[in-house]
């Protein structure tokens, strides 16, 4: 199995998790505040689904990490509602060794994915903007300099290759020149 870390909701119960992990061979890194989480799946034990627990695991899927959420049974609907539509997974006590296990799997590759998915998101929007931020300055150039787009396209193109500048960096150096 992987290594986990282990978020609890009542730190006086610590101490019993990691005696029953330990005692299943679990590597585990245990916190007591979500925000402590690394990179690997995290198994938030909240037997009782407090809501500053539920928050901070709703924190922790949104940010992109794999997350297996452990609650008593009586609060296994909920806990499913609230955590399974944000890639949450969800188990109730008692707990089935094998199931946790694959459990724990998913979550990792799930979190891997999110946060694979969130990465290419970002150099996604920075690209968008760049293009944004280019056809702001043809169009500068255009308004300004009388220009075609073509030729401020090339303009901006060649001012690119000369200065061995990215095309943001002339883009914004139009930007400075003729809106300032």
């Amino acid at each position: 199995m992987e290594d986990i870390t282990v978020f609890c909701e009542d730190e006086a119960l610590l101490p019993r998790v990691k005696e029953r992990f330990t005692a299943r061979g679990v590597a585990a890194r245990y916190v007591s505040r979500a925000e402590d989480a690394d990179d690997s799946p995290v198994v938030a034990v909240m037997p009782h689904c407090r809501e500053a627990s539920a928050k901070a695991a709703e924190s922790l899927l949104e940010r992109g990490f794999g997350v297996v959420v452990i609650v008593r049974a009586e609060h296994y609907a909920a806990a499913r509602a609230r955590f399974g539509e944000a890639g949450g997974i969800v188990l109730k006590l008692p707990l089935d060794a094998d199931l946790f296990v694959q459990a724990v799997g998913i979550a990792g590759g799930v979190g891997a994915r999110l946060r694979r998915a969130r990465d290419e998101n970002e150099t996604l929007k920075s690209k968008f903007d760049d293009l944004k931020l280019v056809d702001r300055a043809k169009c500068t150039l255009i308004q300004y300099l009388r220009m075609t787009e073509s030729e401020a396209h090339r303009y901006i193109e060649k001012q690119a290759m000369n200065k061995r500048l990215p095309k943001r960096e002339i883009a914004l150096e139009i930007l400075k020149t003729y809106e300032s």
